[in-house]
């Protein structure tokens, strides 16, 4: 990678990062004046973002390493409540975002991939990602969720878009 290409990708890198960083301080604020603030989403917003600018870090000094995958952090209850997450990612027009299970990491409880909904948010640069059916009238259909932590992935043919954790708690 020559020099000036190397200065435009780090550059590219750390101005998309400080977005990200002044929407999650915005959003913060606006949390905190509206009385929406929850600490837990916070701080897996925020450990999300330090995870980001830690790999970029890396990722600038060796020059060979490919651009980080974001980790979204959703949760859950036992009774199939969840919040949902907007994930800034690059997606092609014509891209076919697939997604795998989640799988309780230690565990063996598993929640299939058709619950995982994934919806273009934004034109190219965003993603909403939430967790469809754990409740409702069918609840044959609806998974029975352990405590845990579950683990998927959200991809675009062999290109990994974003990693996506799922806490449920009882």
């Amino acid at each position: 990678m020559s020099g000036a290409h190397y200065l435009e990708a780090l550059t590219t890198f750390y101005s998309d990062l400080a977005v990200d960083s002044m929407a999650l301080m915005r959003t913060m604020r606006e949390d905190l004046k509206g009385g929406k603030f929850e600490f837990k989403q916070w701080t897996g917003r925020s450990l999300s973002l330090m995870i980001d600018a830690c790999e970029g870090w890396y990722g600038a000094v060796l020059s060979g390493a490919s651009a980080p995958v974001p980790t979204v952090l959703l949760e859950a209850t036992t009774a199939g409540d969840c919040n949902a997450e907007t994930v800034r990612i690059v997606v092609g027009e014509n891209q076919k975002l697939q997604k795998t299970d989640l799988m309780q990491l230690g565990g063996s409880a598993s929640i299939k991939a058709a619950h995982l909904h994934v919806e273009p948010a934004e034109r190219g640069i965003a993603v909403d990602l939430r967790i469809k059916g754990l409740q409702g009238k069918a609840k044959s259909k609806a998974p029975t969720l352990q405590p845990g932590l579950y683990q998927g992935l959200v991809y675009s043919g062999s290109k990994p878009l974003m990693i996506v954790l799922l806490r449920v708690e009882p």
